[in-house]
């Protein structure tokens, strides 16, 4: 199974960022302030149901972004990653990172989980199951926001 590091770099303001996906490695990177978030699957894991890990790190070394991890949240998961977002859904200036996930088998669902990283902290914030696609996962989570 092949494992799957999604790497974003967390935006403190709602702009525009660039991304660069890599097929080949299951990468996803967002470019910002020079924060570094991992999000992975553990490679011996089933694909379909188990795990994820959020790591953030803030790099001394550019050519080093991973010498410096600040903290890290381990959660569980039904399904496999499919997308990683950066949102501010409780406009508080700092963007909540969205991990979206989706079940194996013919019942195919949508989840959503929030988590707020800020002062050094990742801490889960929302989550959203059984939505019907990756759009209505995220309208779902700005909707119970409120």
């Amino acid at each position: 199974m092949k494992k799957i590091i999604y790497q974003v770099y967390i935006i403190t303001l709602i702009t525009t960022c660039s991304v660069y996906a890599n097929t080949e490695d299951s990468k996803m990177t967002i470019h910002s302030n020079g924060q570094v978030i991992v999000i992975e699957e553990p490679s011996f894991e089933p694909h379909s149901i188990g795990s994820f890990s959020i790591r953030l790190y803030k790099p001394s070394n550019p050519k080093f972004p991973y010498d410096n991890f600040i903290t890290g949240v381990i959660s569980d998961r039904d399904g496999s990653i499919v997308e990683v977002q950066v949102k501010d859904l409780d406009k508080d200036k700092n963007n909540e990172i969205i991990v979206i996930t989706e079940t194996a088998g013919s019942g195919s669902y949508f989840s959503a989980y929030a988590f707020n990283v800020k002062n050094k902290t990742i801490k889960p914030y929302l989550t959203i199951n059984e939505a019907n696609s990756k759009k209505q996962a995220i309208q779902k989570l700005v909707k119970n926001n409120y």
